[in-house]
């Protein structure tokens, strides 16, 4: 008999065009890989807001991961959305309780609590402690976390997470840190970058830095196009963000007198990695004004290491729990234009470092793959809660 699981979120926004969605449908691709029977529990309504984004194509083909687990929109009926997340929580939490649900995997505090409530196996993973710091509801979660009758435990991204719910009274050993993930394959391409830099577009022989992510303030942009001024023989090509924040971006671009900088827009994730390299140096630049820069473990960081480009990242203590200067990134103050152009420069000035920097970024990706991810969580939570019926979800 296979142990049965529900992965349940409160974003619905599956597809979406947030990195979160790839982390959801990657953990429930690799669960169901060692032998669980998973069903992804996502509330109904805000579909349609990224049904455009599939293009025709299946969910699984915009995730690119098998058909391998059940996809569930939940219906939240009017008098239960007026209670928020709570509202829909409850009733969420009991169909996955009628269903069977041994355990139940979750994204959000109130998802958790619910299940604990209700006597299931809950995990909940946390990527952002400052939202969960301010909840009402984490001093009641923290009491179950230390009451050992009850069968609940927490996932966490970064060191650092760790230690701020250790320091709220979370025990060590109800707590893993399992850095995000990244599929590997999806960045070994047989196209040559002059082939891809055609493809789309790009300039054939100019040096590419590389930008993926949402353009939110706070989120390094200004200083990627003052880097970009200090820099202009070289192209800048930036990806992703919302219309309204590339429109706002443009407007900067316009005020800096630039014109070797480029906006591709959202683009899928069978793409990314085609405009990934099409790059020849890619750039992670955050400021102090990121709301989460002392926990943050940005999905694309495991997309850049799975490329093979040379990194230039900002150097904050949580970055530094993956990059390390000089090794596998390049690493600079955060906040300055002046210092991202630096680290570019650095590595113009050293080819063979910076390919050597690139191929160890390469081979460290291998051990935040989706599946080492995921293995070791199922190996955790057996041991944790289920060691005695490990048959139960055998690989």
């Amino acid at each position: 008999m296979q142990l049965k699981i529900a992965y349940m979120t409160n974003n619905g926004k599956i597809p979406s065009r947030k990195a979160d969605g790839v982390a959801v449908m990657n953990t429930c691709s690799q669960l169901a890989r060692h032998g669980f029977d998973v069903e992804l529990v996502v509330p109904r309504g805000q579909v349609p807001s990224c049904e455009t984004s599939l293009q025709g194509r299946t969910i699984w083909d915009f995730y690119q991961v098998p058909e391998s687990f059940k996809i569930t929109y939940f219906p939240c009926p009017y008098f239960c959305s007026l209670l928020g997340h709570a509202g829909y929580g409850m009733l969420a939490v009991s169909y996955a309780a009628l269903k069977g649900k041994s355990l139940i995997y979750s994204r959000h505090i109130e998802l958790a609590y619910l299940a604990a409530l209700y006597g299931r196996i809950s995990i909940f993973e946390s990527h952002n402690y400052l939202k969960v710091s301010q909840h009402s509801l984490l001093p009641h979660w923290i009491r179950m976390l230390r009451n050992r009758a009850r069968r609940v435990a927490m996932v966490v991204t970064t060191q650092a997470g760790a230690k701020a719910y250790e320091d709220r009274g979370v025990p060590r050993e109800r707590i893993l840190i399992a850095p995000n993930g990244v599929d590997v394959r999806r960045f070994v391409l047989t196209e040559s970058r002059d082939v891809i830099r055609r493809s789309l577009r790009l300039p054939k022989v100019k040096t590419i830095v590389g930008f993926s992510g949402h353009l939110y303030e706070g989120r390094g942009i200004e200083e990627l196009l003052e880097c970009a001024k200090l820099l202009d023989s070289l192209f800048f090509l930036i990806v992703g963000g919302e219309s309204d924040d590339i429109q706002r971006c443009d407007a900067l671009v316009q005020d800096l007198g630039l014109s070797n900088v480029r906006f591709a827009g959202f683009v899928s994730q069978s793409e990314l990695p085609g405009y990934v390299a099409a790059s020849d140096i890619l750039v992670m630049p955050y400021s102090e004004a990121t709301p989460s820069h002392n926990y943050m473990s940005p999905m694309k960081m495991f997309d850049y290491l799975a490329s093979g480009r040379p990194i230039v990242a900002t150097d904050f203590p949580v970055v530094r729990e993956i990059l390390q200067d000089r090794r596998n990134a390049v690493l600079v103050p955060p906040g300055s234009g002046k210092a991202l152009a630096g680290g570019i420069e650095w590595l113009l000035q050293h080819p063979d470092s910076a390919k050597n920097i690139g191929e160890q970024a390469r081979r460290d990706a291998e051990g935040y793959s989706w599946e080492n991810r995921v293995r070791r969580i199922v190996t955790w939570m057996r041991e944790m809660f289920f060691e005695h019926a490990a048959q139960c979800g055998a690989s």
